[in-house]
């Protein structure tokens, strides 16, 4: 599966029991990376998603992705699907927030494939990063 992640400079997925990924321009972003493709979401993070027709929601959502499809994960452990993850694209928001919720997943032993700068609506700058296993 393809994992999709927005974390803190320290892996924080949430703060104050709030999502980090309530960007604008890095949804835009995640639609444009999955267009074509299936990407599975759970219940929590349907609100950010405007256009429903572009994803699946579902509360399994990581069992029920097969190996080239994409998962939006916010609230969720990953160390259990490590075997079936075998790409993740992490957007840092390269900032540090009073995390409450982080990735348990290592991504950072798997290869760097591409890191691109962006300019978001609620950062000035954005890094989205590809590991490939």
């Amino acid at each position: 599966m393809r994992l999709i992640i927005c974390v803190d400079d320290n892996d924080g997925l949430m703060f104050n029991k709030r999502r980090q990924s309530r960007d604008k321009a890095v949804i835009s972003d995640i639609l444009k990376l999955t267009e074509g493709k299936k990407l599975y979401i759970n219940e929590y993070s349907a609100a950010l998603f405007d256009d429903k027709a572009a994803v699946i929601v579902e509360n399994d959502f990581m069992d029920a992705a097969e190996s080239d499809d994409f998962c939006f994960a916010e609230n969720v452990l990953l160390s259990d699907y490590l075997d079936r993850i075998d790409e993740v694209t992490v957007y840092h928001w390269n900032r540090v927030y009073p995390t409450d919720f982080k990735a348990d997943v290592d991504y950072r032993k798997m290869t760097l494939i591409e890191s691109i700068d962006f300019e978001g609506n609620s950062h000035p700058k954005i890094t989205r990063e590809v590991y490939k296993r």
